[in-house]
């Protein structure tokens, strides 16, 4: 357009979730939390569900994977909501890794990636020794492969 400036209005984009873990209310497909609620309650014999978990200070904390009896206790990182740049989402995978690390009385504390395996893999080679008995679990449609 020659001699002026035209606004152009920027048009909404919706995020879009893979295909294995879409929501949509038709199909009754399951949001990535609940199906790897699902693979990891098959996987440790155990019923996982949304839960609090108690943090040191007397605090407490919503987790998307938590035992019944509070053993065990993970959460799902979902990077995408994270930005475009790796530093964006090493920022949140320690984050996460920090808040389930101080989980008071649970003898397995844990991770769940859906997505950005590679970002993930790469944090855990750098920063492994500050995983503090956090493991790290890639879960891709019911394959699911521990990173640390």
């Amino acid at each position: 357009m020659a001699g002026g400036i035209r606004t152009v209005a920027v048009a909404p984009v919706a995020r879009r979730l893979p295909d294995a873990v879409a929501v949509t209310a038709a199909s009754g497909q399951s949001t990535f939390p609940a199906h790897a609620r699902r693979v990891l309650s098959a996987r440790w014999g155990t019923s996982l569900a949304r839960r609090t978990a108690v943090l040191p200070g007397a605090g407490a904390q919503l987790f998307e994977l938590v035992s019944g009896n509070g053993r065990i206790v993970g959460d799902v990182v979902w990077l995408a909501e994270r930005g475009h740049s790796v530093e964006a989402k090493w920022a949140a995978i320690a984050e996460a890794v920090l808040i389930v690390g101080h989980v008071s009385n649970a003898d397995r504390r844990f991770l769940v990636f859906g997505q950005d395996g590679d970002v993930v893999s790469r944090w855990v080679a750098r920063y492994r020794l500050l995983l503090d008995g956090v493991e790290m679990w890639f879960l891709d449609g019911d394959r699911l492969e521990r990173l640390a």
